[in-house]
């Protein structure tokens, strides 16, 4: 029986089987790019000088983040 993956290469296999922790690891630099860029929007526009929006949404980023890491990692191991 052939499948979807017979016609493609070798390249194209790996990509296909490492996508899964592509998107892991992307919920985890993304979860803190938002956070740090949220933060520091709000602190150019809503706050007088200070820093706050930029540590509060960074550690609100990391941690919002780092929960979507640990919920794809735990859904990627039960396919497994």
């Amino acid at each position: 029986m052939s499948g979807p993956d017979d016609e493609l290469s070798g390249i194209a296999k790996a990509y296909r089987s490492a996508a899964p922790w592509l998107n892991a690891t992307s919920r985890l630099s993304g979860g803190a790019v938002v956070g740090v860029v949220g933060g520091f929007w709000f602190d150019s526009h809503r706050a007088d000088g200070t820093h706050w929006g930029v540590l509060v949404g960074s550690v609100v980023g990391i941690t919002l983040g780092f929960v979507g890491f640990i919920t794809s990692i735990m859904r990627l191991n039960k396919k497994s």
